[in-house]
């Protein structure tokens, strides 16, 4: 927008510049998060074990009753181990990939507007 509004090339690819910047940031921060979100993942898992535990415990006077809060400890268990070890490295592996990627293409349009605006020949 800035190249239709006749800006000057030099205040183009300083603009450019700090939004590749920021790109790049926001992609590293995107795979942290998906990091620590797989760090406490098991945690949670295991949270909900306890929780299920601690209801079985309460009912053990009434055994129809331990056998429905038995189902919450494994499916926590189970979920917080498949979401640290599948689902969250998925994630943050999708958004280290990405950011380069995006970087390089954003990259190519940066040099090619700055081309043009400075009447560079295309070939």
């Amino acid at each position: 927008m800035m190249a239709v509004d006749g800006s000057e090339p030099k205040e183009l690819r300083q603009t450019m510049e700090v939004e590749l910047q920021y790109m790049e940031e926001r992609g590293e921060h995107s795979a942290k998060v998906y990091e620590a979100a797989g760090g406490y993942a098991p945690t949670i898992g295991i949270i909900g074990a306890v929780l299920g535990l601690i209801q079985v415990m309460q009912h053990l006077d009434n055994i129809d009753e331990v056998g429905k809060a038995s189902p919450l400890r494994s499916v926590a268990t189970i979920y917080g181990v498949a979401s640290a070890n599948i689902f969250f490295p998925a994630g943050g592996g999708k958004a280290e990939v990405q950011t380069p990627e995006a970087h390089d293409h954003q990259g190519n349009d940066a040099r090619g507007t700055l081309g043009i605006l400075e009447g560079q020949n295309p070939r």
